[in-house]
């Protein structure tokens, strides 16, 4: 079946139908074929009155499909997102840790893993085994004795980080005792 299109006939008011030449795709056997239709007129004119005229259709359907799409898209994104903060709001969430390690990181200057390194401290994260490194690098690396000043600030914000994380761990955990108890703890 060959696709229609109306052709305006200078001749008459009415439009006389016949062939586009716009390629198509027709079903056949379960398979689709590329077909392309000519577009026959009796002359010249009549081909461009054609053209002038499918052409602001095409425009207006190019658009309509367009802003569909785009549409269809930006509502996807939007529910994307909501359902992303709703997931992230909640306090037992991996983003939200993700967030406050960001934020703690971005605090100090560096992260955990760096400052353990920097002090070559375990993961226990014991307070006097973190000081007692902590003050032999620092004496190490004075000035007086050659050493290096960055590397000397580097020993102090890796104990700050650490630190900080001892300090961290020690309010969750009064606040898991304190919720275990009843009482609240802020």
């Amino acid at each position: 079946m060959a696709a229609l299109s109306s052709v305006y006939n200078f001749n008459s008011s009415k439009p006389v139908w016949r062939e586009n030449s716009y390629p198509i795709f027709k079903r056949f056997n379960n398979s689709f074929r590329f077909m392309k239709f000519k577009l026959s007129c009796r002359n010249k004119g009549e081909r461009f009155a054609t053209n002038v005229l499918v052409l602001p259709r095409y425009i207006a359907q190019i658009i309509i499909i367009a802003s569909q799409v785009f549409g269809r898209a930006l509502s996807r994104a939007l529910r994307e997102e909501l359902s992303a903060t709703k997931y992230a709001s909640k306090p037992g969430s991996s983003s939200a840790k993700a967030t406050n390690e960001a934020i703690s990181n971005l605090r100090h200057g560096m992260t955990l893993e760096e400052a353990r390194q920097i002090l070559n401290v375990s993961e226990k994260l014991d307070q006097a085994e973190i000081e007692k490194r902590y003050n032999h690098l620092f004496s190490m690396n004075d000035k007086a004795k050659g050493g290096s000043f960055y590397l000397q600030s580097k020993v102090v914000r890796a104990k700050e980080r650490l630190e900080a994380e001892i300090k961290n761990r020690g309010l969750k955990n009064a606040r898991k005792q304190a919720n275990s108890d009843g009482s609240e703890i802020n």
